[in-house]
C-alpha cells in the first residue's frame, strides 16, 4: 500500500506540473447527400455548315429541383478565325430554344491573336437552368445551318 500511495503521489506532481490537456475535440462536417452538388460541366463544340464554330458550355446540377439550380449559366459561342483584328460582322444574332421558350441574343463579336491568326467570337450566357437547348446563329441575315428547323441542338443533362 505504502508503494501504491507513493506512485499516487508521483503521478499527481507529474500531471500537476504543466503537462497539456489532450481533450479530442470534433468538428461537423456536412455533406450534401441530395445529388445536387457539385455542379457538373459540360462542353461540347460543333462545326457549323459554313465551317464557323459553335461552343456550348454548362455548369448545372443534375435536376431543376435542386436547391443549387440557381447557380447554372449556359455559356454559348459562336467563332471563326480571320486574317486581321477587326470582326468581319459587327453583330451576331443567336436564335435559341429552350424550356419551351424561344429567344434571340443580338451580341457583339470580339477578336484576339494567337500564332495562327485571329479567333473571333461572338458570346452570350444563360443564367438558368437548360437541359436541352437548340441553336440557329445568324450573321448579317444569312442562316448558318442546314436549312429551315434544321437547327444545332445540344443536350446538357
Amino acid at each position: 500500500m505504502k508503494h501504491q500511495t507513493a506512485a499516487l503521489s508521483l503521478f499527481l506532481a507529474l500531471t500537476a506540473c504543466g503537462t497539456q490537456d489532450y481533450t479530442a475535440s470534433a468538428s461537423k462536417v456536412y455533406s450534401d447527400t441530395s445529388g445536387c452538388s457539385p455542379l457538373l460541366k459540360t462542353d461540347e463544340t460543333v462545326k457549323t455548315v459554313q465551317n464557323f464554330w459553335l461552343r456550348v458550355a454548362s455548369e448545372m446540377p443534375n435536376k431543376p429541383e435542386c436547391w443549387n439550380a440557381s447557380q447554372s449559366r449556359v455559356f454559348i459561342s459562336y467563332g471563326w478565325k480571320q486574317e486581321n483584328e477587326m470582326p468581319r460582322f459587327a453583330t451576331i444574332g443567336l436564335w435559341m430554344r429552350f424550356d419551351g421558350t424561344e429567344q434571340f441574343a443580338e451580341v457583339t463579336p470580339s477578336c484576339s491573336q494567337d500564332l495562327n491568326g485571329f479567333y473571333c467570337t461572338a458570346s452570350t450566357v444563360l443564367n438558368k437552368f437548360v437541359s436541352r437547348i437548340e441553336i440557329a446563329p445568324v450573321r448579317q441575315g444569312v442562316w448558318d445551318t442546314a436549312g429551315i428547323g434544321q437547327n444545332y441542338t445540344f443536350r446538357l443533362r
